[in-house]
């Protein structure tokens, strides 16, 4: 015999009235972590063809890939803490919105991005080093023409 936990029935409870409300904008924060199978997968449907505007964290890729057109992937920066070695601190971030990009194809758009990045920094970096290696030896004149 199968009882869902009380918690968890609760929980349960509150995101169909959440739901059943019809609201325009829905913000969900990690929406499966106490759901069944069954019901993860009613709600990825659901929220896949939900009319308004929906806002979802979530780490479940089952989910993410029934409910998800979109994906906007959030790249925290850290950095060392100064008074710990192991601490570390989020200092900043990006925000990446890959539109209209399910999940199955959202990890090879990510791939493809992140090496036109680096190709972008590798050519500017070499172009410095260029620009450097001319000036150098180079002497500069610079000339004004007198305004009458």
């Amino acid at each position: 015999m199968n009882l869902v936990h009380p918690i968890c029935l609760s929980l349960v409870c509150r995101l169909a009235r959440l739901l059943l409300s019809d609201p325009e904008l829905l913000i969900l924060d990690e929406p499966t972590n106490h759901l069944d199978a069954s019901a993860r997968q009613w709600l990825g449907e659901y929220v896949g063809s939900y009319a308004g505007t929906v806002l979802v964290v979530s780490h479940d890729e089952g989910f993410v890939s029934a409910a998800a057109d979109s994906i906007a992937e959030v790249s925290l920066r850290h950095e060392q803490a100064l008074r710990s070695q192991t601490e570390q601190t989020v200092v900043g971030g990006r925000l990446e919105l890959y539109k209209s990009v399910k999940l199955s194809k959202f990890k090879e758009e990510r791939a493809e991005r992140q090496a036109r990045a680096v190709a972008t920094v590798e050519a500017q970096e070499r172009e410095r080093k260029k620009m450097q290696r001319m000036g150098a030896g180079a002497v500069f004149f610079l000339f004004r023409a007198a305004t009458p």
